[in-house]
């Protein structure tokens, strides 16, 4: 029996020295740090990554020539953003712990084994949880996993909102520029034939030196704006090119285009702008977070009422050998609560509650204060667009006028190119305050968390491109 015995345990221990080896599964893996810097300088837009990214999302690379829209900027925004990546990461971490916990023995936990050199060889244990509730301790710690996971596709959401704002309004900052410097150009032109129509009136003796000399400096001064413009769409673009998460050679020669005329031409009404408040007040991804921690937060105070509730009860079964017989035995016992602690305990969950409370009702105020602070911007970015097409279409009355009084003789050529000038100034007016309404709208559309017309957020697969094995796994805790 003696030999029976020590054959016994053997076996058992070789089962669990045998049966744990984890690490011969997990491969060794080393970053490459002058990769990943070339990764980063040599941003590869074939990348099969990024087209297989990009084609699930209807879009794909534009052939050489071609423009690039918003839609397609946005989307290789959200697949570069390493923030995004760090998050993912986070997401597969807690998505992970919800198979940990659900793999788990059910109602069972710490398994036992000692092994003693004196007196007997060895013990089997086991503590038994026997709930007396309908909730298990287990089942609690699930939905703690679940509310966990949750609350890291909530802050993916938000960040990734962000991005795809800022990179609108960074195109925009672009188009303005651009749009600017054609304007300029026209701009120069009239200005640079104003100087020779007044330099021969000027020989004529009709207009005297000093007049000639600001029709000069109106174009010197001319000829330096269109400097700053040029300057300006470079450093927008490499502007763009950091909200992108890409090089900015990567951006610079790209030709950019924004269809935004549905979005700029939205009559956003009074009905239209309470109408996104009460969305966004129940859906924005900080204010959804803050009721998903507090709803976290009920779940944990659930689970310490069913933690001291219940009968926690060890049993151990023991196989005993005084070397000559062997003897089983059986020893119990039962952890009484400490009602003590356990009301100290509540009170400090209840505490907690009431403060994650709190702060979703302030995530609710905060988030109404942004919105109302960001339409205020918008009513009156949209009273200048209108006042600007108010002063453009007296320009043009003006210059219609003096066409005519040149055409009877009562004004020369140059006071008719001096009104077309202004004309032209007017129009530029118009268009930055076009440009400044609709960076108002896609402000609103920011703080709002959702697309002001169709109240469309991002879809999951946008901001999230690696699709982690837990995402589309139900998962079984039974």
């Amino acid at each position: 029996m003696h030999n029976h015995l020590f054959y016994i345990f053997f076996v058992i221990m070789s089962f669990m020295m045998t049966s744990c080896k984890t690490t011969d599964f997990v491969s060794e893996e080393t970053i490459d740090t002058k990769n990943e810097v070339s990764k980063i300088i040599n941003f590869n837009k074939n990348n099969k990554e990024l087209g297989e990214f990009l084609n699930n999302h209807n879009l794909a690379i534009p052939t050489e020539g071609n423009p690039w829209g918003p839609e397609l900027l946005v989307m290789v925004g959200l697949y570069s953003n390493d923030n995004l990546k760090v998050k993912r990461a986070e997401y597969g971490v807690k998505a992970a712990e919800i198979q940990i916990i659900a793999a788990g023995y059910p109602k069972i936990v710490n398994p036992l084994f000692e092994y003693h050199t004196l007196g007997k060889p060895f013990t089997l244990g086991l503590s038994i949880e026997i709930p007396n509730q309908k909730s298990s301790i287990k089942d609690l710690k699930i939905d703690i996993a679940k509310i966990n996971a949750k609350n890291i596709i909530l802050n993916l959401l938000n960040p990734a909102w962000n991005v795809r704002s800022e990179i609108l309004l960074s195109l925009v900052d672009v188009l303005r520029h651009e749009a600017d410097l054609l304007i300029m150009q026209e701009i120069n032109k009239k200005l640079a034939s104003n100087f020779q129509l007044a330099l021969k009136n000027y020989e004529k003796g009709i207009i005297p030196f000093t007049e000639l000399n600001q029709f000069e400096k109106l174009l010197e001064v001319n000829k330096n704006d269109l400097i700053l413009s040029k300057s300006n769409i470079h450093a927008s673009r490499i502007k763009l090119a950091s909200v992108l998460s890409v090089p900015a050679d990567f951006i610079l020669p790209l030709d950019l285009i924004y269809n935004y005329e549905h979005l700029f031409n939205y009559n956003i009404n009074n009905e239209v702008y309470l109408n996104n408040i009460n969305h966004a007040l129940l859906n924005r991804a900080d204010i959804i977070k803050s009721l998903s921690d507090y709803a976290k937060v009920e779940t944990e105070l659930r689970l310490l009422v069913v933690e001291n509730n219940n009968k926690i009860i060890l049993f151990k079964p023991a196989l005993l050998w005084d070397q000559t017989d062997l003897i089983f035995s059986l020893a119990g016992s039962f952890i009484p609560n400490n009602n003590l602690t356990i009301s100290a305990k509540l009170e400090k969950q209840i505490a907690k509650r009431d403060l994650y409370k709190a702060k979703f009702i302030a995530n609710q105020s905060l988030a109404l204060n942004q919105i109302q602070t960001n339409y205020a911007n918008l009513i009156i970015s949209e009273s200048h667009y209108l006042s600007a097409i108010s002063k453009y279409e007296f320009n043009k009355l003006q210059y219609e006028l003096m066409k005519k009084r040149q055409e009877n003789g009562d004004a020369s050529l140059l006071d008719t190119q001096l009104e077309e000038l202004n004309v032209l100034k007017a129009y530029q007016i118009i268009e930055n305050a076009k440009f400044d309404k609709l960076k108002s709208i896609l402000s609103l559309e920011k703080v709002l968390g959702h697309d002001l017309i169709s109240y469309k957020t991002l879809p999951d697969s946008s901001f999230m491109p690696i699709n982690y094995i837990l995402n589309n796994i139900e998962v079984n805790t039974k």
